[in-house]
């Protein structure tokens, strides 16, 4: 069992001089075809919009318009006693609403998909565990 190290051995490369070497990155051929294919799923060859990111775009903007008049509406409610008293009939139709466009957003506007596409070209050149999916991508 090797015994406890000295502060001196920490040292060692520095007093020595010793250098690391950085490397030439390496592009790796499935990186870049990942990449590709997720740039693909949002621009055509000519960089236009697909009709799929088109229609990722409509449906969160629906359903970002719906959770905001929800919020809208509850602020107004927590301003009046006998409108926060209802809130809870009032306040369910603008959940519903807002399900129903997120239903609708996963349903038509190929959310996993494009969200997928977005969260891989995200990550290039970083640091795979340091990489997190983009919360709401415009």
């Amino acid at each position: 069992m090797p015994g406890p190290s000295k502060g001196s051995d920490s040292s060692y490369p520095d007093n020595t001089g010793a250098n690391g070497i950085p490397t030439a990155p390496v592009p790796d051929p499935t990186l870049k075809q990942a990449h590709e294919a997720a740039r693909a799923k949002l621009q055509d060859q000519d960089e236009n919009p697909t009709p799929h990111y088109q229609a990722y775009l409509k449906y969160r903007d629906e359903y970002q318009s719906k959770v905001e008049a929800w919020h809208k509406a509850y602020a107004a409610a927590l301003t009046d006693p006998m409108k926060l008293q209802t809130w809870p009939i009032d306040g369910a139709s603008y959940q519903d609403d807002a399900d129903e466009a997120m239903n609708r957003w996963m349903s038509f506007g190929f959310k996993e998909e494009i969200e997928k596409a977005l969260a891989t070209l995200a990550a290039q050149g970083t640091n795979p565990r340091d990489s997190r999916v983009a919360e709401h991508p415009d």
